[in-house]
């Protein structure tokens, strides 16, 4: 089962590579070393970096959305603690 599965992912890759011209080593099973890994790990990430430009673009719009909405939240509530500090302090003394 797992010789099946690894086949078909050397099969994936492979078209991938004639594809986009992307030279890398000559995989089978009997191929894995580190340096081919790392090959083909950069092989797929390329792949990918191209291919998904719009999703990445489109995730970081709303990242971007969160982190104001969360600054705009914390800095409210920061502004709103302050002064209450403040009071804290005069009823101390």
């Amino acid at each position: 089962m797992m010789y099946n599965e690894h086949t078909a992912n050397v099969a994936r890759l492979e078209e991938m590579k004639e594809e986009h011209g992307t030279t890398g080593p000559k995989l089978d099973v009997n191929t894995l070393r580190n340096d081919a890994v790392t090959q083909q790990f950069w092989m797929i990430y390329n792949y990918y970096l191209k291919k998904n430009t719009l999703h990445r673009k489109v995730a970081v719009f709303f990242y971007a959305i969160g982190f104001i909405s969360f600054s705009i939240v914390a800095i409210n509530n920061v502004a709103w603690v302050y002064p209450q500090l403040s009071i804290a302090n005069i009823w101390a003394k």
